[in-house]
Parts: structure tokens; C-alpha cells; sequence
């Protein structure tokens, strides 16, 4: 079976982003990558490596972005990457060359810079993925977007004057020093819809954190992040990742700046979802589930 992703697109000649969602056929697939931790993952390990067979793809890196530390990584960071060999066998494999002597724990990362002729894979079920690149030098920089990743709600609620800073965005364009902002290029790709993104005011147990992350939010990047009544705060995360590029780097969207896709509420030609969603899992079985973001660079 020849895995077909849910969404392709091209972001330009050399760039390649790919979103597999919840079904493969009429196969449940979950992507979760921490599957490939585990010392037995007998069917998901085959699957990973016929994706990468059908990009023909021998290498990737798959940072570990579940502690939202929004640290951007580079390759000698990391000890140990995964290998397909030519039969098709998916194995972890110690990276060559120096490495850091304070490599990532697990590979802890939100995002990674991308050199040419290198893959990069995520698994996520709500959380955008970023794509950064600078049209000028083709430098690249992939990276999760969850919004503990772009916000700090925990620093807004306690009036921390550095919060505005503490973003994967602001650190993903240090990468990008000296270069000229209009050089550069973002693209936003499998993330929940802010419509089903709610973080009511009157919540029992978050509501007045809420309430200041939407002050917060509302007077640094607009009343725009928020769609219908501000005391629902349903927050178009997307949105929020574009101005912040626009705050922190002068980096202004192209359109479209994102795929269109939603995690929360997609459904297949079935009728059945066609994404995971911890959102719309709550506490439930499928929880853990995730998507799949591939992104190659040629």
C-alpha cells in the first residue's frame, strides 16, 4: 500500500510540504512519531518507511516538539536521526560528526533548520506547522506552532514584562539574520480552525487566565486574532502567527499563507474526520492520535 498524503502542496521548486491525516485507503493510521522511540513498533515503522520511500526520501529528522520549548535546532544537535535502507527497513541511526555536548534530550525541539536534500517530519493533531525559507539564500527553517509554542499564558497572567518575545516565531527568524525581510517566505499548514479554538472568559477553571491572554493578544497583534465575540476567545492561531512575523521580523504574508485545512472539524468523503484532533478528543481514546507533516527540501 503506497501511503497518499491528505494535502500536498509545492511551496516552490525544491520545497515539498505533505499532511497525512487519519486515513491511508480505508485504513486508521495514528502518526504519533514517538512510536518510533519504542524499541516494538512492527506496523508503524514499515509505514513510515514506504512515506519516505514514496519521496524518495533515506533520511529525516523528527524533533520531539511535545514540550513546546520553542527552541529551533540544527543538525548537529541532534544524536541520532532515522535511516530507511534499501530494503525498505526504518532504523534509528547515530547522526556523524561532531555533536553538541548538550544534545536534546529525545530530540526536545519545536522546529529545525533544514538543509538541502534533508527531510524533516512532525506529528501533531491541532498545532500548526511553519514553514520558513528566504527566497534569496533558500535557507530554511521548519517548525511546530502550538500556542504554548508562539505564547506564554502562564507569563501573560502573571504580567511578566518579557512574554512578548517568548515565541518560536521571534526565534525561528534569528535564523535569518542579516537577510532581508522582504526575502522572506512563511507558509502555515495542518492546524485547527480558530472557530473551533475557544478559550471562554467564563471557564471555570482557566477563565480569568483566558481573559488575559485575549487583552494581551488583542492589544499587541489586534482584535483580529479573535473570531465573534471576543469572550469566547476563539483564537485563529494562524492569524496570530502571521502578525507576529509581521511584529518580530517585518515579514509580510503572501497569499494564501496557510492550507485551509481544520484539524477540529475537516471531514473525508465518507463522512468521517479526516484529521486527528486533541481538541475534539478531549480526554478521550483518540487523544494521543496524531497527523503527519512531511516537508522535504531538494
Amino acid at each position: 500500500m503506497k501511503p497518499a498524503p491528505l494535502w500536498s502542496k509545492a511551496l516552490h521548486d525544491r520545497l515539498v510540504v505533505s499532511v497525512f491525516g487519519r486515513k491511508i485507503q480505508d485504513q486508521i493510521i495514528d502518526w504519533n512519531l514517538e512510536q518510533l522511540r519504542k524499541p516494538i513498533a512492527s506496523n508503524f515503522r514499515p509505514m513510515i518507511a514506504r512515506v519516505c520511500s514514496s519521496f524518495a526520501v533515506r533520511t529525516f529528522y523528527a524533533p520531539n516538539a511535545s514540550k513546546f520549548n520553542r527552541r529551533i535546532a540544527r543538525l548537529n544537535e541532534f544524536d541520532t536521526c532515522f535511516h530507511v535502507d534499501s530494503s525498505n527497513i526504518l532504523r534509528g541511526t547515530e547522526v556523524s560528526g561532531p555533536v553538541e555536548k548538550t544534545p536534546m534530550v529525545n530530540g526536545e525541539a519545536d522546529g529545525i533548520e533544514l538543509p538541502a536534500w534533508h527531510s524533516f517530519m512532525i506529528s501533531s493533531a491541532d498545532c500548526p506547522t511553519v514553514i520558513l525559507w528566504s527566497t534569496e539564500t533558500d535557507k530554511t527553517v521548519v517548525f511546530h506552532a502550538g500556542r504554548e509554542s508562539v505564547i506564554d499564558r502562564v507569563a501573560i497572567g502573571q504580567g511578566f514584562g518579557t512574554h512578548l518575545y517568548q515565541s518560536v516565531v521571534r526565534n525561528a527568524l534569528k535564523s535569518f539574520q542579516g537577510e532581508r525581510p522582504k526575502n522572506l517566505r512563511f507558509f502555515i499548514t495542518c492546524g485547527i480552525a480558530g472557530r473551533n479554538f475557544c478559550h471562554s472568559v467564563h471557564e471555570v477553571t482557566y477563565g480569568e487566565r483566558n481573559r488575559s491572554m485575549i487583552r494581551y493578544l488583542t492589544k499587541h497583534f489586534g482584535h483580529e486574532v479573535f473570531l465573534g465575540s471576543p469572550d469566547l476567545g476563539c483564537l485563529d492561531l494562524e492569524l496570530l502567527i502571521a502578525r507576529q512575523f509581521r511584529s518580530f521580523g517585518k515579514v509580510e504574508p503572501t497569499v494564501p499563507f496557510h492550507d485551509g485545512l481544520d484539524t477540529f472539524g475537516d471531514k473525508d468523503s465518507s463522512g468521517d474526520f479526516a484529521l486527528w484532533s486533541c481538541r475534539r478528543a478531549g480526554n478521550g481514546p483518540d487523544s494521543k492520535k496524531r497527523n503527519l507533516v512531511v516537508v522535504n527540501r531538494f
